[in-house]
């Protein structure tokens, strides 16, 4: 499974915003399924078979993703940062 990045998301910044903001959305689902365990509305093994069908296939998808624009920007060379002299 690959995360689908829209063509108008082009950058690595946005690319790491996107996936980010894809991380944040798909965690808030995660919260609202284990909820619905904790209120009955469905059994443990229900919510775990739903992370390893769901939840998991995504959350790689969304971290390869975010990987691999982090990499892409930290290989970028557009800042030097001095590590010595930057900080006060």
């Amino acid at each position: 499974m690959q995360l689908k990045i829209p063509v108008s998301v082009k950058n690595a910044n946005d690319i790491l915003e996107y996936g980010y903001n894809a991380q944040e959305k798909l965690r808030l689902l995660h919260n609202a399924e284990g909820q619905k365990v904790g209120e009955g509305k469905i059994t443990l093994d229900q919510f775990r078979e739903w992370q390893y069908s769901y939840f998991d296939p995504r959350s790689d998808a969304i971290s390869v993703v975010i990987v691999n624009a982090r990499k892409q920007l930290l290989t970028s060379n557009k800042y030097a940062i001095d590590l010595e002299g930057d900080f006060i």
